[in-house]
């Protein structure tokens, strides 16, 4: 009975090493599998999650930098236009002789400056003080140079450039596009 009992000890053995070990182990590295999965799944689903709140941070962020630029941008075209209105008024009034008249104006000038400086663009920025500046001194120019000759005329017309200079750089700040837009071929 010992040999029966030895060869069914070896049977079971050879049972257990080919069939059973190979099985368990093949069950150790499914459950080992699961658990990495899950930790995975886990990790992703927190990166996930951060990445969709930053996300849509950014978005608002970018949505409130949008519409503020579009309100800045209305804005700046409106005191551009303010601008070239007050330039073209200079250009006219350029030899009005009735100072009252003049300061009231200079003064209007002054208070546009003032309240749109940061609104205007950086080359209007520059050019709007010479152009009031050129304004200011005009009459006085012309009346002090008068029958001067041709170096009345230089530095008259050179002080007049400098308010044509600004309703040129308005010009230039807001270039605007076409409202029909560019045609194509065929349409």
């Amino acid at each position: 009975m010992t040999i029966a009992w030895a060869i069914a000890a070896f049977l079971a053995g050879m049972f257990v090493r080919h069939l059973i070990a190979p099985y368990l182990a093949e069950k150790g590295k499914n459950l080992a599998t699961r658990e990495d999965i899950g930790e995975i799944t886990r990790t992703v689903e927190s990166v996930k999650a951060v990445f969709q709140r930053d996300a849509s941070e950014l978005q608002e962020t970018l949505k409130a930098s949008t519409s503020l630029r579009f309100l800045a941008a209305e804005k700046r075209l409106e005191v551009h236009q303010q601008g070239f209105y007050l330039a073209s008024q200079m250009l006219q009034r350029a030899f009005e002789d009735d100072i009252t008249k003049r300061s009231h104006f200079e003064a209007e000038c002054a208070d546009f400056w003032q309240r749109n400086c940061l609104y205007l663009d950086k080359t209007v920025q520059e050019a709007f003080p010479d152009a009031a500046a050129a304004f200011h001194i005009h009459m006085e120019m012309v009346q002090d140079y008068r029958g001067m000759g041709e170096a009345f005329t230089e530095k008259v017309k050179a002080n007049m450039q400098q308010i044509r200079a600004l309703v040129e750089a308005i010009k230039k700040a807001v270039d605007l596009p076409s409202i029909g837009g560019v045609l194509t071929e065929g349409t």
